[in-house]
Parts: structure tokens; C-alpha cells; sequence
């Protein structure tokens, strides 16, 4: 398994499928994620399963169809 202590990983599309899968990957290697998904809920129950502190995956809403949502 890689190791991805002190990486920080941004995932859209984290709350579900392949994404999803990349989170845990991800976690299960020490790195910390920022979930990104337009599904804000789903993406929130998923970050609580892998890390019930959320001290390493932290939840963002994220639509890449919606421009608005990713500039500020």
C-alpha cells in the first residue's frame, strides 16, 4: 500500500463510486481529503464513516456544472 502521510488530496465526485473508493485509498494511506461532491449529505455520511473526528476528511460542496460553486 502507498503511503500519503502529510498529502492533502482534493476529490470531487468523492461521494460515490470510484470516487468514493479513492477517498478510502486515500485515507487508508495517511492522507488527508477534502471531499468535494454536489451532493453535500452523501458526501458528509461518507466522511463521517472514514474518519468519525474529521480530523483528515473534511467535506465541500462542489458542482463543476455550476461555475459559481468552485469561484469566490
Amino acid at each position: 500500500m502507498l503511503r500519503f502521510d502529510s498529502c492533502t488530496f482534493l476529490v470531487t465526485g468523492g461521494a460515490a463510486g470510484i470516487g468514493a473508493a479513492v477517498c478510502q485509498d486515500l485515507f487508508d494511506g495517511g492522507a488527508t481529503i477534502f471531499l468535494a461532491d454536489r451532493d453535500l449529505q452523501r458526501a458528509d455520511s461518507i466522511a463521517a464513516r472514514l474518519d468519525p473526528k474529521r480530523e483528515r476528511v473534511h467535506t465541500l460542496f462542489f458542482d463543476l456544472n455550476d461555475h459559481t460553486t468552485i469561484c469566490h
